[in-house]
């Protein structure tokens, strides 16, 4: 027992030195390290089965080796507080455009960190509801999933953004990232184009669900009123509501039937109030994340049009050149040579 003893205040003294030798960080320092963490944080996502951009670093061409690779993100807050910026575009609040904002980020490659330049990135960003606990302080949370790089469907953790937006201006609350196992698409999805789909249908699943959820609570606010409460038929039975305990909600009364009015016109009023308040606001709700979502999908389906007509026209180019010089080759040998010409005298003769 006493030895037990001596352990305990042993690692009570351990722990109690723990606290005595704090780090060597003032306060001012570890002030402007949190402010920089809100305005400006490096995100590297793992590639592990990542291509990586030749040494001329356009794309054009990739070595695919043992290294691991990482895809860079940059998240800023702008000078003014205002938006935030992924590699140097502005990405929230999202411009109003339909074509959708153009990411690039360049690939590190861990072994040697030599990095390529930036490559075009394929994505989906989606816009969460806003949260307000405090006045003027609202919590918007934005999940970006990168989906392919250069065409290349990738592989990759989702990054979570929270916003925090107070008093017109705006912080890097947290960033953290979430399982490319648990990303809509993971398991059926090879394209990223299948992953966009899977990612638009399982947000407006979600939509739907939460709409459910607030329209059952309304529902059941409204049942749960006084107002449901039927009016005796007979003298018995009006004794027996007399007589029986009442309903918290209808204590108050003293008077039965002027109280079944005031109850008949607070029902009134609450199912006022949900047709012509709470069910648009909700109706809106959803009208402006479907269209988000669609516009979303609208833009991505554009964006992959126009590379891919790029590519096509690349492509072309570069077969009619091949065919061109393959065409001249077989005139320079199989040609017949052209006619020699020789210099002839001209003689004139005078007519007499």
């Amino acid at each position: 027992m006493f030895a037990l003893s001596l352990l305990a205040a042993g690692a009570l003294a351990l722990q109690t030195s723990a606290f005595l030798v704090p780090l060597e960080v003032s306060r001012g320092a570890g002030i402007a390290q949190m402010g920089e963490e809100m305005k400006h944080q490096v995100v590297e996502l793992d590639c592990p089965q990542c291509p990586f951009a030749g040494a001329d670093g356009d794309g054009s061409v990739w070595s695919q080796g043992d290294d691991s690779v990482k895809i860079r993100l940059d998240l800023d807050i702008t000078d003014d507080d205002q938006f935030l910026q992924i590699n140097g575009q502005p990405v929230y609040p999202p411009p109003r455009t339909l074509i959708p904002v153009a990411l690039k980020a360049p690939e590190i490659q861990t072994s040697d960190q030599s990095q390529s330049q930036p490559l075009r990135l394929g994505y989906a960003l989606e816009v969460l509801p806003a949260m307000t606990e405090v006045s003027d302080v609202t919590l918007t949370p934005i999940e970006l999933t990168v989906l392919d790089l250069e065409g290349v469907s990738v592989n990759v953790d989702t990054v979570k953004i929270d916003l925090i937006q107070s008093w017109g201006h705006m912080h890097i609350a947290r960033v953290t990232r979430l399982p490319y196992a648990e990303s809509p698409g993971a398991n059926v999805c090879t394209t990223s184009i299948c992953r966009l789909r899977a990612i638009i249908a399982n947000r407006l699943r979600k939509m739907v669900q939460s709409a459910k959820a607030h329209a059952g609570k309304a529902k059941t606010w409204i049942k749960n009123t006084c107002s449901g409460w039927k009016h005796p038929k007979a003298d018995a039975e009006h004794k027996d509501h007399i007589n029986a305990e009442p309903k918290d909600c209808m204590k108050p009364h003293r008077h039965l039937h002027h109280g079944l009015h005031r109850h008949g016109r607070f029902r009134h009023f609450v199912e006022q109030t949900v047709h012509f308040f709470v069910l648009p606001a909700i109706f809106g709700v959803m009208g402006g994340l479907l269209a988000c979502a669609l516009g979303m999908l609208v833009g991505q389906a554009l964006a992959y049009l126009l590379n891919r007509r790029s590519r096509r026209d690349l492509g072309s180019q570069i077969i009619e050149t091949v065919v061109e010089a393959d065409e001249k080759d077989a005139l320079m040998e199989s040609g017949e040579m052209p006619p020699q010409y020789a210099d002839v005298d001209i003689v004139v003769v005078e007519q007499k």
